[in-house]
């Protein structure tokens, strides 16, 4: 327990949604203690103890001490962390940001499957709804920075398929597959989430910032984090939970071995989320990560139609089998396809014969004649039986 502070607040100063604001300023953005707190007593109660300095909290006092670095402390402290919460808010909103908490009528219930790891609010900026957001109809891609061409493309082509098909794609605004995901979808003029760990106040990584920009103009950029707040490695693995549970499954276009990829794969994981891969050549270092995911049973990804019979609901969104000629043969009957395999590529020859050779009495054969040469497989000829056109190039 921290030392007390003269004049700490009640409870009722503070309400719910300003105490998950200063809470997503001052603490761990994952910490059981604090989420467990929250479930039994709140976050106004969270914040009024923090600032009295009677928190039981097991982070209490390094809780405490962030609290006196940004707010000080005595008296005038309970102001200056209303002040700090202001500000914040003030901030956000002069983007044109709003902040969600759980309970809003915007709050994705998705992240409600993270449980104790929820995020305390999030920060977000762009007119995409995340309410709207549809377990079977959206989709985390993500993968290598340092991706390869062919990376790059897989993940555009695919974001922009299922873009166009009302689809939403979730990523973390990085450079390589998640630039090329959010790029994929804002061309078709599709709906797109950036998860950042960052503020959303700040453009990272530099090089993405026109895409940020059209991503808030026509989707959602969105962080657990305050404005002003610098990305951390902490921050992106933090983020990964966020990504993996906005959307329905989470698919790696092109990973390496050892990628952050599999930070988001293991969340989407534990949430019973579908994960998927798309295959790359095994002669590509970018693709050992991906191959692994689908050597250890991830599901195969070739194009947007595989993404939505995974993610479809049973007996959704399944595509008919190609057809081909070969189709054709394999409907015949094992006597039919005897048969047509003791024929000779060219000439003809009797039933008799054609019965030898195929293994069958010469009633069957017979049977299975007059089968294949009203179904435009074999001819009758004077010189005997002989291949049709149909049989030779099917």
């Amino acid at each position: 327990m921290t030392a007390a502070r003269k004049g700490g607040p009640s409870a009722a100063s503070w309400d719910e949604r300003r105490g998950r604001v200063l809470l997503s300023i001052v603490s761990d953005a994952v910490d059981p203690d604090v989420h467990g707190h929250l479930t039994t007593v709140g976050a106004a109660r969270i914040c009024a103890e923090l600032l009295a300095g009677t928190s039981r909290l097991k982070r209490a006092a390094a809780y405490s001490a962030r609290l006196d670095t940004l707010v000080g402390h005595g008296v005038g402290a309970v102001d200056a962390a209303s002040g700090t919460v202001d500000q914040a808010v003030d901030a956000l909103s002069a983007m044109g940001g709003r902040l969600l908490i759980p309970g809003d009528d915007e709050w994705p219930t998705g992240l409600d499957d993270l449980e104790q790891r929820r995020p305390y609010a999030l920060w977000v900026r762009g007119p995409l709804a995340l309410s709207s957001l549809n377990p079977s109809a959206s989709l985390a891609i993500v993968g290598a920075r340092a991706a390869t061409q062919y990376g790059v493309h897989v993940a555009t082509d695919l974001a922009a398929d299922l873009a166009m098909r009302g689809w939403s794609i979730v990523s973390g605004g990085a450079y390589g597959i998640d630039a090329a995901a959010h790029r994929g979808a804002v061309l078709c003029g599709g709906a797109t989430v950036a998860v950042l760990a960052n503020g959303v106040d700040e453009v990272y990584p530099k090089g993405n910032s026109q895409l940020l920009a059209r991503i808030v103009e026509q989707g959602a950029v969105v962080s657990e984090l305050p404005p002003g707040r610098h990305p951390t490695r902490q921050g992106f693995l933090a983020r990964n939970r966020i990504i993996a549970a906005l959307a329905g499954g989470t698919l790696v276009v092109e990973a390496a071995l050892r990628s952050g990829s599999a930070s988001t794969v293991a969340r989407a994981v534990e949430l019973g989320r579908e994960v998927m891969a798309v295959p790359g050549p095994i002669t590509s270092a970018m693709s050992t990560g991906s191959n692994a995911l689908l050597r250890d049973g991830a599901t195969l990804v070739t194009c947007g139609d595989d993404v939505v019979e995974a993610l479809a609901g049973i007996g959704e969104g399944l595509r008919p089998l190609p057809e081909s000629s070969a189709s054709d043969r394999d409907r015949l009957t094992p006597d039919q396809r005897a048969l047509l395999d003791a024929f000779p590529a060219r000439g003809a020859r009797d039933e008799v014969s054609l019965a030898a050779t195929a293994g069958l009495t010469l009633s069957a054969a017979m049977t299975s004649l007059g089968y294949l040469n009203v179904d435009g497989w074999v001819q009758r000829t004077d010189q005997g039986w002989r291949l049709s056109d149909k049989a030779r190039t099917g």
